[in-house]
């Protein structure tokens, strides 16, 4: 994923909203996914310091 982010991260963007993991949670378990996600939000920090970071939660927009 880091690969597909970097490109972005060169633009110094106001901000990024991250859409990631939920293909991942059918083969890895959640705290590996989780590690993932902060990985790439301080991959953000590190190297766009002044970009906002949201983590999109698909489940939240899920009537039930």
């Amino acid at each position: 994923m880091k690969h597909y982010l970097q490109p972005s991260l060169l633009l110094e963007p106001s901000g990024i909203i991250l859409h990631a993991g939920t293909n991942d949670l059918r083969d890895s378990f959640p705290r590996a996914v989780a590690k993932k996600l902060v990985d790439l939000r301080n991959l953000v920090s590190s190297s766009s310091p002044s970009t906002k970071v949201t983590i999109y939660d698909e489940s939240l927009g899920k009537k039930k």
